[in-house]
C-alpha cells in the first residue's frame, strides 16, 4: 500500500509542478501587464461603451457587444513582444506566447463580468456576447500570429471581418426573428474569419525574405496580405457605393459609419501596433536604404491609403449623386479625416515617448468605436439611456 501511494504522488508531481509554474508564469504576466495603460483600457473601456448599446433592439445588441468583445481582445492583445516570438514556435517560447494570450485576454472578460454583475439582468446577454467576442478573437489573433502575419495584419484582419459581418448584419434582407438575424451575423463573422486565416497561410509562401522586410509596414512597403486587404477593401467601398450611395435614397451614414470603421481598421494598427525596427534585423540596412529614396506618397501612405480607398466612392457620389449632399455626407468625410488625424497625434505621442504604441492604439480605437456607438443610436432614432 505504501509502494502504491507513493507511486501516485510521483505520477502527480509532473502535472503539479507544471500547474504550479503555469501559476507562477501567469501571475509574473499579470503584475507586468498591470503597469500597461492598454490592459486597463480593455478591461474598463469596451465594457462601459456597452452602455451606450444595451437597450437597443436584440438583433442590433449582439453584433455590436460581440465587436465589443472582439476590440477588447485586440486592445489587450496590442503587440506581440519580441521575445516570445511567434505563436507556436519552440519550447519555452511557446509556453509564454500562449500563456500570455490567455492572461490578457482575462483583462476584458473581467470588465464584462463586472458590468454583467452590477448591470443586472439586462446587461448579462450584451456581456456574454463581449466575452464570446474576446474568446474568439483571441483565437483568430493567435492563428494569424501562427500562421507568421504580424500583430499590425493581424488586428487589421480581425478588425476588418467583424466591420463586414456587421455590414452582412444590418444591411441584408431583414430577419424573419431575432434569432435569424443574430445566427446571420456569427455565420458571417465566422465565415470570414475562416477566410482570413485560408488568405494567412497561403500569402508569402515563396517570398520570406518580402515578408521579413515589410512584414508590419517596414520601409520597404506592405505585406502581402495588407496588399490583399486593400483589394478587399476595394471591391467593398464599390459595392457600398452602388449599394447605399446610388441609391434612389441614398443612405450616406451607413456607409459614413462603415467606412470610417473600415479606414481604423487598417490604419490605426499599421501606424501604431508597427514597431520601429520590425523587420529582420539582418535585412534592416537594405530596408533603411531603401525608405531613404520613397517619394512623399509612400511616406505617408500607412496613414492615408485605407482613408483615400473609403472616401473616394463618396466624393464620386457627392458630384453624380445630388441627393448625397447633406450634413450626413460632411460627418462621413469628417469621420475619415478624423481618423487619419487620431492616428498621426498618437503616432507623434509614440514617437516622442509620451505613450507606449499598445496604449496609443488603445485609445484611438476606444475613441473611433464610442463615436461610432453614438452614430448607431442616432441612425437608429433611439434616445441614449444609463442602466
Amino acid at each position: 500500500m505504501k509502494g502504491h501511494a507513493q507511486g501516485r504522488r510521483n505520477l502527480a508531481s509532473p502535472a503539479v509542478a507544471a500547474w504550479a509554474d503555469g501559476l507562477r508564469l501567469m501571475g509574473a504576466l499579470a503584475t507586468a501587464d498591470a503597469r500597461r495603460g492598454a490592459s486597463w483600457l480593455s478591461a474598463v473601456g469596451p465594457a462601459m461603451a456597452l452602455l451606450l448599446v444595451y437597450d437597443l433592439p436584440s438583433e442590433v445588441v449582439f453584433p455590436l457587444a460581440w465587436a465589443n468583445g472582439v476590440l477588447a481582445a485586440v486592445l489587450a492583445t496590442g503587440h506581440v513582444p519580441r521575445a516570445t516570438g511567434r505563436i507556436g514556435g519552440p519550447g519555452q517560447d511557446r509556453r509564454i506566447t500562449l500563456a500570455w494570450s490567455q492572461e490578457r485576454a482575462v483583462w476584458p472578460c473581467l470588465g464584462f463580468a463586472v458590468l454583467g454583475i452590477l448591470g443586472g439582468g439586462a446587461a448579462v446577454g450584451p456581456c456574454g456576447a463581449g466575452v464570446a467576442g474576446v474568446a474568439v478573437s483571441v483565437v483568430v489573433l493567435a492563428g494569424c500570429r501562427r500562421l507568421g502575419c504580424s500583430t499590425a495584419d493581424a488586428v487589421s484582419g480581425t478588425l476588418a471581418l467583424t466591420v463586414l459581418a456587421m455590414v452582412v448584419a444590418f444591411d441584408g434582407p431583414g430577419p424573419s426573428s431575432p434569432i435569424a438575424g443574430v445566427l446571420r451575423f456569427v455565420v458571417a463573422w465566422a465565415v470570414l474569419a475562416m477566410a482570413l486565416l485560408a488568405t494567412s497561410a497561403q500569402v508569402d509562401r515563396a517570398a520570406w525574405l518580402a515578408r521579413e522586410v515589410t512584414s508590419g509596414g517596414g520601409p520597404l512597403g506592405f505585406s502581402e496580405l495588407r496588399r490583399w486587404y486593400f483589394r478587399l477593401m476595394m471591391a467593398v467601398v464599390l459595392i457600398g457605393m452602388v449599394r447605399w450611395l446610388f441609391a434612389s435614397e441614398p443612405r450616406v451614414g451607413l456607409y459614413g459609419l462603415a467606412g470610417g470603421l473600415l479606414a481604423a481598421s487598417f490604419v490605426l494598427p499599421e501606424v501604431l501596433l508597427s514597431p520601429a525596427g520590425a523587420s529582420a534585423g539582418c535585412w534592416l540596412h537594405v530596408a533603411w536604404a531603401e525608405g531613404g529614396t520613397r517619394s512623399t506618397w509612400r511616406r505617408v501612405q500607412r496613414s492615408l491609403l485605407a482613408a483615400v480607398v473609403t472616401g473616394w466612392p463618396l466624393m464620386i457620389a457627392l458630384v453624380l449623386v445630388p441627393a448625397t449632399r447633406g450634413v450626413e455626407a460632411l460627418l462621413a468625410v469628417a469621420a475619415i479625416v478624423a481618423v487619419v488625424l487620431v492616428a498621426a497625434v498618437m503616432h507623434t505621442a509614440v514617437g516622442r515617448r509620451l505613450l507606449a504604441g499598445d496604449t496609443a492604439f488603445a485609445m484611438a480605437a476606444l475613441s473611433v468605436w464610442c463615436v461610432t456607438l453614438v452614430g448607431v443610436r442616432i441612425l437608429a432614432a433611439a434616445p441614449l439611456a444609463v442602466m
